[in-house]
Formats: C-alpha cells, sequence, structure tokens
C-alpha cells in the first residue's frame, strides 16, 4: 500500500484491518505523518493519540471507516520509554526549550526518583503551561504565555531501568545527534512531498535553533556532570510524560527533562 521508501522511514505494521501503526521520526508533528500517508491512500486517514514533535515511536493511523474507532483506541493505556536528564530543565520539560537552571544534584540516588514515582501512582492532578512564540537574536523560539491548565493524568505503573552519571561532553553529544537526525528526517520528508507547509518549516527552524541554542549553552557548562534516568511508564489516556517529569523533579529537588520519550506500540 505504500511505497517502499516510505515503508522505511515509518516502518508500518498492521494492527488490523485499516488500522495502522506507525513510528513517527523525531521532529515531525503527528499532524505531518497523516498528511505524508493521505498521499498514498486515496482514504480518510485520522490517527488515535497525538505525540509532541520530539517524541517519537507508535502512532496509530485509522483508514477509512475505522476512523469511527478512534476514542477507541484513545482510551487505550500508552507504554512510554522516557530517558531523563537530572541537572538542566527548559520550560517544556523536553528539548524544544532552551536548558536553564543547571544544577550538580550532588547525592542524587535512585530510590529518591522511585519514591517520586511511587507518590505519583494512581490518578492525579497536573498544571500543564501553554507556550507562545518569541524570537531570540532574531531566532523563533517559544516561551510560556503564562496560562495554566489542569488535567488529571494517570501513572498506571512504571519501572526504573537505572540511573547514571552523564558528562557535559556526552550530553552535548547526544543533543548534536538529535540534531543531525532531525535534520535527516525533514530531509527525507521532503523527499516524498512537493515543498514543506509553512507550519512544517517553522517547526524545523525553531527545533534546529533550540538545539543549536543549546549545543552553545552547554559549550558554556563543560565542567558540568549530570544524571540520566531510565524510565518505562504506563499511563492512561491523555497523560503528558512531560508532566511527570516535572512532578518527579519537584520531588527530588533536582532540575529535570526528558531528553527521549518513545511510545510502544503495544498491538501485534
Amino acid at each position: 500500500m505504500l511505497p517502499p521508501e516510505l515503508e522505511k522511514f515509518l516502518k508500518p505494521r498492521w494492527i488490523k484491518q485499516d488500522v495502522l501503526c506507525v513510528d513517527k521520526p523525531l521532529g515531525l508533528s503527528s499532524f505531518a505523518v497523516v498528511e505524508l500517508v493521505k498521499r498514498y491512500i486515496s482514504r480518510k486517514v485520522g490517527h488515535a493519540g497525538t505525540l509532541d514533535p520530539l517524541a517519537q515511536g507508535a502512532l496509530i493511523l485509522l483508514l477509512g471507516s475505522a476512523t469511527s474507532l478512534v476514542e477507541l483506541y484513545q482510551r487505550q493505556d500508552k507504554v512510554y520509554e522516557v530517558s531523563i536528564l537530572l541537572g538542566a530543565r527548559t520550560k517544556s520539560f523536553d528539548l524544544e526549550q532552551p536548558l536553564e537552571d543547571f544544577s550538580q544534584c550532588e547525592g542524587l540516588e535512585l530510590e529518591k526518583i522511585k519514591e517520586a514515582f511511587d507518590s505519583m501512582l494512581g490518578e492525579h492532578e497536573y498544571a500543564v503551561m501553554g507556550f507562545s512564540a518569541l524570537k531570540l537574536r532574531g531566532k523563533r523560539l517559544y516561551k510560556s504565555d503564562g496560562t495554566y491548565k489542569v488535567k488529571k493524568m494517570t501513572l498506571n505503573e512504571y519501572e526504573l531501568n537505572g540511573l547514571n552519571r552523564l558528562e557535559a561532553v556526552e550530553l552535548s553529544r547526544l543533543v548534536g545527534q538529535k540534531l543531525e537526525e532531525i535534520k535527516a528526517n525533514f530531509d527525507a520528508f521532503t523527499h516524498f512531498v512537493d515543498r514543506l507547509s509553512n507550519k512544517l518549516r517553522h517547526l524545523e527552524q525553531n527545533l534546529i535553533n533550540v538545539f543549536e541554542h543549546n549545543l552553545e549553552i552547554l559549550s558554556k557548562h563543560k565542567d558540568m556532570s549530570f544524571y540520566l534516568a531510565r524510565v518505562t511508564m504506563n499511563v492512561g489516556k491523555g497523560t503528558y510524560v512531560r508532566s511527570l517529569v516535572e512532578r518527579m523533579s519537584y520531588f527530588v529537588g533536582c532540575p529535570a527533562v526528558a531528553v527521549d520519550i518513545y511510545r510502544r506500540c503495544l498491538y501485534n
């Protein structure tokens, strides 16, 4: 159904007839992936749960009459594999914003992080911050617009998969690798379309601006070391991983940011 090159890019797996699980590439919006698939399928295409641009993994696509099943798939629990950097934060609690609030977080232990996630099990209310556009040295970034909404979210269960030290040079290498991956994914995307939409072009430029800015910031913190925690989370409908990271950071008293968010496809 999809061209071989596009299958290589999106790694599709059929869940059932007219329900497809694709692997959303880093940097692209969920809407862009849906619109891309529409170019090759002469049917209605919808999706059952948005992923942030910097989140990767399972995006459930519903084709034709299967779009009526959107609420069924949206209600399903989700599983995320998350890498959390401790020792810096961003206002969005992912890498879509500039790094700030650097801290050595000396003496941080895995048990403290476990206590934080234990306290978050079940349904709780979280404050979610809104964002608006700004420019930094003429480049488009985003900042908090000062608005919040309160939203109920559910952490069903979690598994801590390790806590390791990460030197600043290693973090710079990680950020640089992600920047190159984002550029490569947008280049690959343009292979399948005539041109990027204005919205997608702005997204690409914003991500590049922020990542380049973060590399510049890290070059001024060469002597710092950080922690990297790896967590698998099973969450309920409408739960934002970034909000869980925010709550955890306040509990342990150390700034934190999600540097990797990958959603598993739970369907065979």
